[in-house]
């Protein structure tokens, strides 16, 4: 274990994820990691990508409950504006 490694060691049971405050330098970080990191920045990126594709597909739908929802609810507020105006 390397003098970083030992310092971002949480003691055991420790319900609190350490905060990485140390610069490690590249050379001291193992291939294996570097290749890991790599495909999870990968997967983040296509989850994002993923997620501004199923937004822009959602917004017709979106605009139109929308619409419905505003309209139903003017429709309720003058329903209800009629009911108290009558003596």
């Amino acid at each position: 274990m390397t003098q970083f490694e030992k310092g971002a060691v949480p003691p055991q049971g420790a319900s609190v994820i350490p905060v990485l405050n140390t610069l490690i330098p590249a050379d001291q970080i193992s291939h294996d990691l570097a290749s890991a990191l790599d495909l999870r920045d990968a997967e983040r990126a296509a989850f994002m990508a993923m997620t501004e594709e199923v937004s822009q597909s959602l917004r017709p739908e979106l605009e139109r409950l929308t619409t419905e929802l505003v309209q139903r609810s003017l429709q309720q507020a003058w329903r209800s504006k009629f009911r108290n105006s009558i003596p």
